[in-house]
């Protein structure tokens, strides 16, 4: 009785979607048209740009981010750390920040800390090798890591809520001392 042959381990296949090619030959016209109509519609000639738009729409087109990111090293993302996800402050926070950059064409990737220090590192470590255009930061006390990796990132960093006399890059936040001490203060004038 013969053995069947051991399996070979399934090899990771590219993802196939749909290319510039594709649209190209559904529109009739050359890959770099698409590009152009792409990019900059306008400097397409309007009958050419509309067959291409079909085509685009037809074929559900969709760009490659990553490969318009290896040649602009821009991301257009930028990493969100927060201690909690499901607490609506930081929930409100990360809604507002995420409508304010949509605007402007960014999106963002949410990581959550726990209020753990060695964890916020982990998290850091793992965004920066998606490479961020940006980071917010919720708090501004990290670890000696944290404070390298951010330094070392070369992206605008934004630490909030919380207040540092010593900000990594840019500081929008509070001191919780400085406004208890005002409140302790204003009561004690009253009375």
């Amino acid at each position: 009785m013969s053995q069947p042959p051991p399996r070979r381990p399934r090899k990771r296949s590219a993802t196939r979607s749909v290319t510039l090619s594709d649209v190209a030959a559904a529109a009739g016209v050359s890959a770099q048209t698409v590009s152009r109509v792409v990019r900059d519609p306008l400097s397409v000639a309007d009958e050419t740009r509309a067959r291409v738009q079909a085509a685009l729409t037809a074929t559900g087109y969709v760009p490659n981010l990553a490969a318009s990111n290896l040649a602009s090293n821009r991301s257009r993302t930028v990493a969100a750390l927060v201690p909690q996800i499901n607490a609506s402050v930081f929930a409100d926070t990360v809604h507002a920040f995420s409508t304010a950059l949509a605007a402007h064409g960014y999106q963002i990737f949410v990581g959550t800390t726990d209020y753990r220090p060695e964890h916020e590192e982990e998290v850091l470590r793992s965004f920066l090798g998606r490479r961020p255009d940006g980071l917010l930061m919720v708090g501004t006390r990290h670890t000696p890591g944290t404070l390298t990796l951010l330094r070392a990132a070369g992206v605008p960093v934004v630490e909030t809520w919380g207040w540092s006399r010593d900000p990594v890059d840019l500081l929008v936040g509070f001191s919780n001392a400085a406004a208890a001490a005002a409140m302790v203060g204003h009561l004690v004038e009253r009375g």
